[in-house]
């Protein structure tokens, strides 16, 4: 699967494309080769309640000058970070 279509997000630093079984299937920018993120990812998400299908959830992560966005569809977690000014 071709997951370019993550670097034409906006403000897009680098991001992680995890299984739900936690194997890294591609990381680039900020985020390649962090594959030490993948457990607190999917424990994040393990908290959080999940659409009713139970294969969609969505979580944003803020710091200072940048984000997390983390997302579950299908078989696959999107983790994007992406830069951010707080207002």
């Amino acid at each position: 699967m071709d997951f370019a279509f993550l670097n034409k997000l906006p403000d897009v630093r680098g991001y992680l494309v995890i299984t739900d079984g936690g194997a890294v299937v591609k990381s680039e920018g900020d985020l390649a080769n962090k594959e030490s993120m993948v457990n607190p990812v999917l424990k994040m998400l393990a908290c959080q309640s999940t659409m009713p299908d139970g294969k969609t959830a969505n979580l944003s992560v803020h710091y200072t000058d940048y984000m997390l966005t983390i997302s579950r569809n299908g078989k696959y977690v999107f983790v994007v970070k992406r830069g951010f000014t707080a207002s």
